[in-house]
């Protein structure tokens, strides 16, 4: 895929992976548009930002919305946005964590997708790729709600995948192992996340995927680790 001129739409972009993404895609002369709740403390040349809670439907719809009217597409998104709270066990996250798992995780990545539908020309190339976790398909302990959110995304992407079988349009799942992000150091420590791969690893990946440079068949899951492609899951037929 030609990247240039192309409407890319990145969510969670002002920090980590997605902050990387939009970085590399600018490059290909990409047009590319990220949201978050925070302004990124550095915008980059080219970049759009635009302030969206996509835990909230009625921002989402707003946003897309405004992508229709200024840009009247989307070629390429890149749902990232995710959250994660403190490691704790099951039986310790109260109701209010357990919603923003929920609702930013599975239900803002859902609802991004719904109403971007509309904006993607499925008969051109074009690509939905939804930012999971290893935690989908290997759970962490301490992330249990977490990892079944992450997993929810990959279910849902499986079976978009299929719903548009005979369509130009690309539906994977990135299931990337531990990243040296701000998010994780949080959690493990300094000295843990700068043991991860880094950002621009597994965005460059992503890249090359988009690119064509790496063949991969639509509703396939993709496991990233230590900046390698490990392994990738094809959604069966039946």
């Amino acid at each position: 895929m030609n990247l240039k001129n192309k409407i890319i739409v990145i969510t969670g972009g002002s920090t980590g992976l997605g902050n990387k993404l939009a970085e590399l895609f600018i490059k290909s002369d990409s047009k590319v548009i990220i949201c978050s709740r925070k302004k990124p403390k550095n915008l980059l040349p080219n970049q759009i930002w635009k302030q969206v809670d996509i835990s909230k439907q009625d921002e989402i719809k707003k946003f897309t919305n405004w992508i229709k009217k200024e840009y009247g597409k989307i070629d390429i998104l890149i749902n990232n946005a995710g959250f994660v709270g403190k490691l704790k066990t099951l039986d310790k996250i109260n109701d209010s964590e357990l919603e923003e798992y929920v609702k930013i995780n599975f239900i803002g990545t859902f609802l991004m997708t719904k109403y971007s539908l509309r904006l993607i020309d499925k008969y051109n190339e074009s690509w939905i790729i939804n930012i999971s976790s290893q935690a989908s398909k290997k759970p962490v302990p301490n992330l249990s709600i977490y990892s079944a959110t992450k997993s929810a995304v990959t279910s849902m992407t499986q079976a978009l995948a299929k719903e548009l079988e005979g369509t130009k349009l690309n539906c994977i799942t990135i299931c990337p192992a531990g990243i040296n992000t701000a998010m994780r150091e949080k959690l493990f420590g300094k000295e843990d996340a700068l043991k991860q791969q880094s950002t621009k690893s597994v965005a460059d990946l992503i890249k090359q995927i988009v690119k064509s440079k790496i063949t991969i068949q639509n509703g396939s899951v993709i496991l990233i680790k230590r900046g390698k492609i490990e392994n990738i899951e094809i959604s069966p037929n039946k």
